[in-house]
């Protein structure tokens, strides 16, 4: 008996015994929609290179509200706003990074 022969068989058997496909239009979607989602990036491209400028511009506003502390010889009022400011706005960089990443796990 040929390959071919063989493959015809078993094809015709195949059918027989096999239950039909469905004829449901819904059923595609609703295989679909249990599939699960697919994985999307944390953040975009912008979104990383404006955290990353944002990052950037702390730490040189850090570095020189450290830099004008040091350097006077008294301490004002601004002066010591100047660490609160940054803190704050570093906290809430940090948050919005740290929040979308959290929520997602």
């Amino acid at each position: 008996m040929k390959q071919n022969d063989i493959d015809n068989q078993l094809r015709e058997l195949l059918k027989k015994e096999l239950p039909s496909e469905r004829r449901d239009p819904w059923f595609v979607r609703k295989t679909m929609n249990r599939l699960p989602q697919k994985a999307t990036p944390l953040l975009s491209r912008w979104e990383r290179l404006a955290y990353s400028l944002s990052a950037l511009i702390l730490v040189i506003l850090w570095c020189v509200t450290a830099v004008n502390i040091i350097t006077n010889p008294v301490l004002t009022v601004s002066a010591l706003m100047q660490p609160v400011i940054l803190t704050i706005i570093s906290l809430i960089l940090i948050g919005a990074v740290a929040i979308p990443y959290l929520r997602r796990n």
